[in-house]
């Protein structure tokens, strides 16, 4: 077998990019020829290096621009906030927002016709407004509260670990 040929097989076989039958036979060559079944190794151990080496390169470059970004003073705005003051800010964000979200869902099935089944109650005699059933359109309510508190909770999480990350990078690198 000449060796282009070899190499354009080698690549095939590490991504994948042959169908069963010319996957197996690439697997018994390899088990008859160690010669070949060495050369997948080297490529395969060469892959994973360059993909390593693309990896520090990539948090070396981040972590210049960090630097970089520190010296122009870029941080320093957030430097003053302390976690407490962010959570409370977050919280009443995340508190207007549900109250939006409801209002207009309240609006929205409203409009629906929802709440127009009216029943006399027998403590006031006066016609009280309850609420159709309709289960499928509750757990669709449900799904959309239960959707926006996670994302909420998450943006809490991810603002304060994130928050945390760049306070602890800067203590770090001041020492």
């Amino acid at each position: 077998m000449n060796n282009d040929s070899n190499l354009d097989r080698i690549e095939q076989y590490i991504f994948e990019n042959m169908d069963s039958e010319s996957h197996q036979a690439f697997q018994n060559a390899m088990e008859e020829d160690l010669d070949l079944k060495k050369e997948v190794l080297f490529h395969q151990e060469l892959l994973q290096g360059i993909k390593a080496a693309g990896d520090i390169h990539l948090v070396a470059n981040i972590e210049l621009a960090e630097i970089e970004l520190t010296q122009k003073d870029f941080f320093s705005p957030y430097q003053d906030i302390k976690d407490s003051e962010l959570e409370k800010g977050i919280h009443s964000l995340g508190d207007k927002e549900l109250k939006n979200q409801i209002q207009e869902t309240e609006n929205k099935i409203g409009e629906e016709g929802f709440f127009d089944q009216v029943l006399p109650s027998a403590s006031n005699p006066a016609k009280t407004h309850t609420a159709k059933t309709s289960s499928l359109f509750n757990r669709r309510i449900l799904a959309v509260a239960a959707s926006i508190l996670f994302l909420i909770t998450a943006g809490i999480f991810f603002l304060r670990n994130s928050s945390k990350m760049i306070f602890q990078r800067k203590n770090t690198k001041s020492l």
